[in-house]
């Protein structure tokens, strides 16, 4: 559907990741080589933890997306779990930028469920409904 509609306006799609309680939208955004996010890390600090454990993630590995918050004053945030999916993308982009990236969301934590020992979330149910 994204293709379709890219398309058919004859436009660029991007992806912009943001949060309310950190800054807003914008804190990535994708690049003309769509391969993830690239994350603000002059002004946050990004961790990927198991959800379950809380135990930090190496790169690569999927989890839950923690935030903290560098440069925020009025109400700074220190290791704000968003309950979003994802993995950092440990190489560098394409795009020559070295901002570090995250992978499009795949799920949040809260929404998962499990049939007969598999994760399920809603987004792959639609995935396979919509091809």
């Amino acid at each position: 559907m994204r293709k379709r509609i890219a398309n058919e306006l004859g436009v660029e799609l991007y992806d912009i990741y943001g949060l309310t309680e950190i800054y807003g939208p914008g804190i990535g955004i994708s690049c003309e080589y769509k391969s993830g996010m690239h994350l603000w890390d002059d002004y946050l600090y990004f961790e990927i933890i198991d959800p379950k454990t809380g135990e930090v993630l190496p790169d690569g590995e999927v989890g839950e997306l923690v935030i903290t918050t560098l440069k925020k004053e009025g109400a700074p945030l220190i290791r704000y779990r968003t309950h979003d999916l994802t993995r950092i993308i440990p190489d560098v982009c394409e795009c020559g930028s070295k901002y570090p990236r995250i992978d499009i969301l795949i799920g949040r934590t809260d929404d998962m469920v499990k049939v007969k020992g598999v994760n399920i979330f809603p987004s792959q149910i639609d995935n396979v409904l919509a091809n």
